[in-house]
């Protein structure tokens, strides 16, 4: 699925297209097919005291050494900048080996007439709203790690990224409880480095500034929310209202970052975000819906013109509504029987489902004669580097996931689990004109698991399949050509 011509005094194979596009080759021609891409040891070591007067402290840190990530093809591509290698310094470095300070935290419990309060202070993960699997919508809070989240099925829960925050929750009584944080410091999104796997644009993430691409920062201050959640007395039915104000995790290209006329990646400011959200059981069914509104969400820009007519920013501001409507059956002899008979004598299965749409209502096709872009596809046309770009975002974007797994409790191999599961993904329309591209129009993808777990859980291995496919145009699923297979071994101490 390569765009650019590789480099020919490196050796590699020549590109399917000369088209001009967001998207960057270093990734596909630094592994071949059959390569192991990824073979590493990884720890994550937690801590929990539990002390008296209602006193917790949390800390979790996790190391990850890779084997095989640096080691690369050396094959270079044609898109490089001159003197700039396979994999840059930095990329292998980050590639190699990566220590992280997730939780750590000490909250006090206490009570506040006949209401119990609670004040956690410290690096932590807020997770509000109903969605799933798709990011964009009011869970917000934290940073995410876009490396992880590329691999089809992984729940956002996976990915959050703690952030340094002060939060405060307590009940009010008649059903109502409230929850507010203040955060300390702002965190972008980890995006795979330059060149790796899962790598499809050349100069963002670890490995940028061999591009000749800057990173700018958001503000620390200026980041805080506030939930009120109400359970109406006599129902099952859960409501949640939600307040926000943030700075983007995402980055935006700009060729003047910050007035300096320098390019490089943008992360705009003072954003709003606000949302409702409801949870209740239909039958068997846990439903989920949530609804959220942004007055200022960047919509990526086609950088080929230059982005002359928006100041040098290939971004703008537009107003964004996205929705998800998610549903959770959990499958049980005594009512779903057949089914589980059907899977071999499985005891029981678990069956996810979320649906999202995004909506941008003010979109226009262009900006002062820049067209919107969409994802990869934010440069040029798809096969003339000489035509005038067109605007391919469009206002209205929505896809689907799926999730079914079930489980054979020591029937199959006595004293372990074994758990199959299979997830699937497919953008059904349109193209979310951002430089992440939510939903690529007829992009699928699909993860086929099975897990071993002893129990207890002393043990756990498991294999995967992942296959990526789709797409109206090779930009609409980069992926493409990155089907894997992988296995993992873990030990719980």
């Amino acid at each position: 699925n390569l765009v650019l011509k590789g480099s020919p005094s490196a050796g590699a194979p020549g590109g399917c297209t000369e088209a001009i596009s967001g998207l960057g080759d270093q990734g596909n021609l630094n592994y071949g097919r059959g390569d192991t891409f990824t073979n590493y040891l990884k720890g994550t070591h937690e801590l929990l005291l539990k002390m008296p007067e209602d006193v917790k402290f949390m800390a979790r840190v996790s190391w990850l050494k890779d084997f095989a990530a640096p080691h690369t093809s050396g094959y270079v591509s044609g898109g490089n900048p001159p003197g700039v290698g396979s994999l840059t310094d930095d990329a292998k470095e980050d590639l190699s080996f990566k220590a992280r300070m997730l939780d750590l935290w000490v909250s006090k419990e206490f009570s506040i007439g006949e209401q119990r309060a609670r004040v956690r202070v410290g690096n932590q993960v807020i997770s509000w709203g109903e969605s799933l699997f798709i990011p964009g919508g009011i869970n917000q809070v934290n940073a995410i790690d876009i490396m992880r989240l590329s691999q089809p099925g992984t729940q956002l829960k996976e990915v959050f990224l703690p952030a340094p925050i002060v939060s405060v929750a307590s009940g009010l009584g008649a059903g109502v409880n409230v929850e507010a944080y203040w955060q300390a410091k702002w965190n972008d999104n980890y995006y795979p480095p330059t060149g790796s796997y899962w790598s499809v644009v050349n100069g963002l993430g670890q490995g940028d500034r061999a591009y000749g691409l800057a990173r700018g920062k958001a503000r620390r201050d200026g980041q805080y929310g506030a939930a009120v959640r109400w359970q109406p007395q006599g129902t099952q039915l859960n409501l949640g209202f939600y307040g926000m104000a943030y700075h983007d995790k995402a980055a935006q290209f700009s060729y003047n970052l910050d007035g300096s006329g320098a390019p490089g990646w943008a992360y705009p400011e003072d954003r709003r975000m606000y949302g409702v959200s409801a949870n209740f059981p239909v039958g068997d069914w846990a439903i989920g819906t949530e609804l959220s509104y942004r007055p200022k969400d960047a919509v990526s820009l086609n950088p080929a013109s230059g982005c002359a007519g928006t100041g040098g920013n290939c971004y703008v501001d537009e107003k964004k509504f996205q929705w998800h409507l998610t549903g959770l059956l959990s499958m049980t002899p005594s009512d779903y029987g057949g089914i589980l008979n059907a899977l071999g004598g499985a005891q029981t299965a678990t069956f996810m489902i979320e649906a999202v749409a995004i909506k941008y209502p003010g979109l226009k096709r262009s900006y002062n004669g820049v067209p919107v872009g969409a994802g990869a596809w934010g440069w040029g046309t798809e096969n003339d580097p000489g035509a005038a770009a067109t605007a391919v975002g469009t206002k209205t974007s929505w896809g689907y996931n799926l999730d079914f797994s079930w489980v054979y409790d020591g029937s199959l191999i006595p004293g372990w689990q074994v758990v199959p599961e299979i997830y699937y993904f497919q953008a059904v329309k349109g193209r979310t004109p951002t430089t992440t591209g939510t939903f690529m129009e007829d992009a699928k993808s699909a993860n086929f698991i099975v897990n071993f777990v002893q129990n207890p859980a002393t043990w756990q291995f498991g294999v995967n399949y992942a296959k990526f496919w789709g797409g109206q145009t090779r930009y609409d699923q980069p992926y493409k050509d990155r089907d894997f297979i992988g296995a993992f071994v873990s030990r719980n101490f």
